[in-house]
């Protein structure tokens, strides 16, 4: 009912609102309104109904409106309470964190209290066991003296002279006192004493006053003795199988003391007996080294003062009319290739006149040949105007026509080793390096645009002169893939800047260079530029070739048979090396083998004092097959004059079949531009397939032995290589110690192949593969070197080496070089499937 009387009350409101409003709005459109009796109801015309309606529009509009107002209203009204409200929040945090604050002052400025209260107590005490001591040497001075000369004492003296140091005691604590309590210390109001007194004080000299003194004088002894006990007990526990007895405790502990500083001294001495020793030895291979360059410098002036004993003699022998032609002496200075019991008239030139310039020696420091091993080559001479008259003779003539025989490799095939003389290759090219050296400077200095127009003049130079035209001719024939799209190698040498790296890959060596490179470039951070070299797209498919161009930057991909003319080359497998080396762009090269990983940034390796040196730095490969003569027996044939190292290496010593690992190679093609060439030779193709892959493991030792054909210096640094791998006991016979094995899951944890399959032969058909190669029959014929670490094929290991542990830093590389392989497997999977692969779509840092 109530509910109803409401919404009555509600409904009679808002019709008179409605009326006023239209009162209000509409009174102009009100008309007469007339009464109906019959009816009893009030009628309107139509202006007046809808005079109503509007007028309940309207109210309805200001209804709505005042409710938005409203609404408006209390929203704001919210707003400033929450602000409010938040506003409390903050000044009550604010409030909390000044009471943490004053709360943490407090604590700091009580823990200041304290620590200062400890510091007065320590203080308190110190000078109180000071008191008591003195007051103890007091009483056993006056007993002395009481002792000595009772009947000259006056006790009265001695009493007052005890009242005047008790006295001062007494201001020297009132002192402290008064200072702790001017510091605000709690401890000011405590009493302080000398030591335990009672409450009445004791008169001098009386019984009591006596009797306090020896009471202190006991405590003092027992304190001491205490502290005697203390030590000796902790001397007890330091002794080895010691009695409880204090004599014999301190018996044995001046032993022990004795002993070690008798130890102390015997090791102070062995330490610097042993240290002058180390210096010995280092001084006396200082001297050693020293003395190996000094004997072969005095080789080769002996040969040289040889030779001019010989030029003469034989100007004696002309001058009195004996056996002189012109001759004579032309064939002693180039030497002949037909006389090989001759061993002068093997060398170029066998005969030097007196003064004639030569390319001085190498200057090597004392220091290099502590790390390193240096080849000192022989001392080449200088061409001169007189070998330059020579060749319009008729000697001149025949050496010509000897050494420009016809060229090989287009159509000529060659099936006898016989039909290739190294020595007299050897030869030939230490006069085309003595004909370069001339010819090089007058190319300098040809006027022309570029090195074409350059060319160009010394075509026509060389037909008024004959040893460039010499020259020329004689370049074509050693090294034909030189003068592909050039006319000397002049050009080519022109053209090489700055440093950068080079790999070698195929299809089959894809995977491992996208390793090798983003190990580079992803983890050590390197910025050497890097080039790709491969032998064609039969060679490295295009696909490859543009993955490798994307995956990196600063990465170029390069054919090599557009450089160098392969007609003459004829590359295949390792042969690529050497000549990648040649047609980079890079003045300093660094060869990478596509399976080889760096542990730092190569470029630490361009700083090395031995490439410094001699602009080419090569590593040892492991000691291998002793009593092996072919390799020694080749070196002899080849050439008498070979530089200092040939004589010390393992292949001359017969220690080693290996010498060299060809992994990582450093040339400076600017200073040992002819030294490469030299090896390029070694790797052409007649001279690989009939002499120096029979005789050498591949390309590996074309590069020293290249060097030596030409004489050029280089050095190896001196280490040797070993294994990464996990260390465990040997499960044979643990009396062995530790072996290295290799850790295969670094290398095919990702899928990747071996390419040194020699250290898996559990596999028969690897294993004949192995033994065929190595000319032996069967895995017992495999020799080991007793003086190296021992290679173990079965278990692919190396024994009796030093181990050494791998940093942090060196295992997180390896494992990230895992991740890496597994990825470039992957990538080289899809693209053998045909699919489209992007290695911009991979962080190569992060795999």
């Amino acid at each position: 009912m109530t509910t109803f009387g409401g919404a009555c009350v509600a409904s009679l409101q808002k019709l008179w609102r409605i009326f006023r409003v239209m009162v209000k709005f509409e009174m102009d459109d009100l008309q007469t309104i007339k009464w109906d009796y019959k009816s009893n109801s009030i009628s309107a015309n139509e202006s007046f109904a809808a005079s109503i309606a509007k007028a309940a529009e309207a109210v309805v509009a200001m209804d709505a409106s005042h409710f938005a107002k409203q609404q408006q209203k209390d929203h704001e009204q919210l707003q400033r309470i929450a602000a409010q409200h938040q506003q409390e929040i903050q000044q009550e945090q604010q409030q909390h964190e000044q009471q943490q604050q004053q709360e943490q002052q407090l604590e700091q400025q009580l823990e200041q209290q304290l620590q200062q209260e400890k510091q007065q107590q320590q203080q308190i005490e110190q000078l109180q066991q000071v008191e008591q001591l003195q007051q103890v040497e007091q009483l056993q001075q006056v007993e002395q003296a009481q002792a000595l000369v009772p009947q000259e004492q006056d006790p009265t003296a001695v009493l007052q002279a005890a009242v005047i140091q008790d006295e001062q005691h007494q201001q020297v604590l009132q002192h402290i006192a008064t200072a702790a309590a001017e510091a605000g210390s709690t401890l000011a109001t405590v009493p302080i004493t000398a030591s335990p007194q009672p409450s009445a004080k004791a008169a001098v000299g009386s019984p009591e006053w006596h009797k306090i003194r020896r009471d202190n004088h006991k405590e003092v002894e027992r304190r001491r003795r205490e502290n005697i006990n203390d030590g000796i007990n902790d001397i007890a526990k330091i002794i080895p199988s010691c009695d409880k007895n204090k004599g014999s405790i301190l018996r044995e502990a001046v032993k022990y003391i004795k002993a070690v500083l008798a130890e102390n001294e015997r090791l102070t001495g062995e330490l610097s007996a042993a240290t002058t020793a180390k210096h010995e030895i280092e001084r006396y291979l200082l001297e050693k080294s020293v003395a190996e360059a000094t004997i072969h410098s005095l080789n080769v002036q002996y040969e040289q003062m040889k030779r001019e004993y010989e030029d003469l003699r034989q100007k004696m022998d002309e001058a009195e009319g004996g056996p002189s032609s012109k001759k004579q002496r032309t064939e002693g200075r180039w030497g002949s290739a037909k006389d090989d019991a001759n061993e002068e008239r093997q060398r170029f030139p066998a005969e030097r006149a007196k003064n004639r310039p030569t390319v001085p020696l190498l200057k090597v420091p004392d220091n290099l040949y502590l790390t390193h091993d240096v080849a000192i080559p022989g001392n080449i001479p200088v061409w001169t105007q007189e070998d330059t008259d020579m060749l319009d003779t008729t000697i001149g003539f025949d050496l010509k026509t000897e050494m420009l025989k016809e060229e090989y490799g287009k159509d000529q095939k060659l099936d006898n080793p016989n039909q290739l003389n190294f020595s007299e290759l050897a030869r030939t090219e230490k006069i085309y390096k003595a004909l370069w050296n001339h010819v090089y400077p007058i190319y300098q200095k040809l006027s022309g645009r570029n090195d074409r127009e350059k060319e160009k003049a010394l075509i026509q130079l060389a037909k008024t002169h004959p040893e460039i035209d010499f020259f020329l001719r004689l370049e074509k024939r050693l090294f034909p893939w030189v003068q592909y799209v050039r006319q000397s190698s002049f050009s080519l040498h022109g053209t090489f800047k700055g440093r950068g790296l080079v790999f070698c890959a195929g299809n089959n060596q894809f995977e491992f260079v996208v390793t090798s490179i983003q190990s580079v470039r992803s983890r050590l951070k390197s910025t050497l530029p890097i080039q790709v070299f491969h032998m064609g797209d039969g060679d490295l498919s295009p696909l490859r070739q543009e993955y490798l161009r994307k995956m990196a930057a600063d990465v170029e991909v390069i054919d090599v048979t557009n450089i160098l003319d392969n007609d003459y080359m004829r590359l295949g497998g390792w042969a690529i090396k050497p000549f990648a080396m040649l047609a980079s762009s890079f003045e300093e090269v660094m060869f990478v083998d596509a399976d080889a990983y760096f542990l730092q940034d190569p470029a630490v390796l361009f700083q090395d004092p031995g490439y410094l040196t001699t602009g080419a730095l090569f590593f040892y490969d492991r000691t291998l097959f002793a009593n092996w003569a072919v390799g020694a027996d080749w070196l002899k044939s080849v050439s008498s004059d070979l530089s200092s190292f040939t004589h010390i290496s393992r292949m001359f010593r017969r220690t080693s079949a290996h010498e060299q690992e060809s992994g990582v190679v450093l040339i400076n093609k600017k200073t040992r531009f002819l030294g490469l060439m030299g090896t390029c030779k070694m790797n052409g193709k007649w001279e690989r397939d009939l002499v120096s892959y029979k005789i050498f493991h591949g390309d590996k030792e074309t590069f020293w032995t290249g060097f030596e054909m030409i004489q050029e210096p280089y050095v190896f640094m001196r280490n040797y290589g070993g294994v990464i791998g996990e260390l465990r006991p040997d499960n044979e016979n643990s009396n062995e110690g530790v072996t290295r094995y290799l850790d295969f899951g670094y290398w095919m944890a990702g899928g990747g192949h071996q390419k040194h399959r020699e250290r898996d032969t559990n596999d028969p058909e690897a294993l004949k593969e192995i033994l065929n190669e190595l000319g032996l029959k069967n895995k017992d014929e495999i020799p080991k070197e007793p003086k190296d670490a021992e290679w173990d094929f079965k278990q692919s290991c190396l024994v009796g080496a030093r181990v050494n542990i791998l940093t942090d830093r060196e295992k997180t590389l390896a494992n990230g070089y895992v991740g890496i392989d597994k990825l470039a497997h992957e990538e080289h999977r899809k693209i053998i499937a045909g699919e489209t692969v992007d290695p911009r779509g991979h962080n190569w840092e992060t795999v």
